[in-house]
């Protein structure tokens, strides 16, 4: 049956929705596998894992926005600015909402399964383990001194994930790229360290980095 031509009644039974506007049973769009796994230890293998490569893709997300951005601002100066093109703006935002979305996620606070609240049960689980302790102690002062994460988190209340009343009329409403100036890659990239540091320090192997970038060549091709 077409969308369009859906009763109000079977859109609801669709989507599970009741008349207040909840869902009635997220798992029925999210299958969770934890079932599959040994124990506390294995998930949080899983989920460190994850977050790790999770990270790595907003790493060359970033890395291909950077890149873009040079290509025009190269294109500007040289007078060869091509003219608008629908695709190249909403693949251009969607790199931004990637990135600040996806580094929202992981640097939310300790109420979501982030990595903050995901060293706090690892300090629980590896607690007699000094090595676990001492990198938990880098991660925690990173976060102390981080001038990146607490415009995250604000990006994200304010704009990208919620609508705050301050933010109808904005420069971020017109051009929301323009949160990507704080976005820092060597941050980023220390992130990566010491999630791979921990990994490693708990579960005894090395998380292994994607080294192939793409081109910058591949990227301009694609964007222009």
């Amino acid at each position: 049956m077409i969308f369009g031509v859906l009763k109000v009644k079977e859109v609801r039974e669709v989507f599970g929705v009741m008349s207040g506007g909840r869902m009635e049973d997220f798992s029925q769009y999210n299958q969770n596998f934890s079932h599959e796994l040994t124990g506390e230890n294995d998930w949080m293998d899983v989920h460190l894992n994850t977050l790790f490569l999770e990270l790595q893709d907003i790493y060359t997300a970033t890395y291909i926005f950077r890149t873009v951005d040079s290509a025009w601002d190269k294109k500007v100066q040289e007078k060869e600015v091509p003219g608008h093109s629908a695709v190249r703006t909403i693949l251009y935002e969607a790199l931004v909402y990637r990135v600040i979305l996806g580094l929202s996620k992981i640097f939310a606070n300790q109420k979501e399964y982030s990595l903050s609240k995901a060293t706090n049960q690892i300090e629980q689980i590896y607690k007699n383990n000094s090595e676990v302790k001492n990198i938990i102690d880098e991660i925690l002062q990173k976060f102390d001194c981080s001038p990146m994460i607490p415009k995250i988190r604000i990006f994200r209340d304010k704009f990208f994930a919620h609508l705050d009343k301050e933010s109808v009329i904005s420069y971020f409403r017109i051009d929301p790229a323009a949160a990507m100036k704080d976005m820092d890659c060597d941050e980023i990239e220390e992130w990566l360290l010491l999630i791979g540091k921990l990994y490693k320090s708990c579960f005894g192997v090395e998380l292994t980095r994607n080294s192939q970038m793409p081109s910058k060549d591949d990227i301009v091709y694609t964007f222009f």
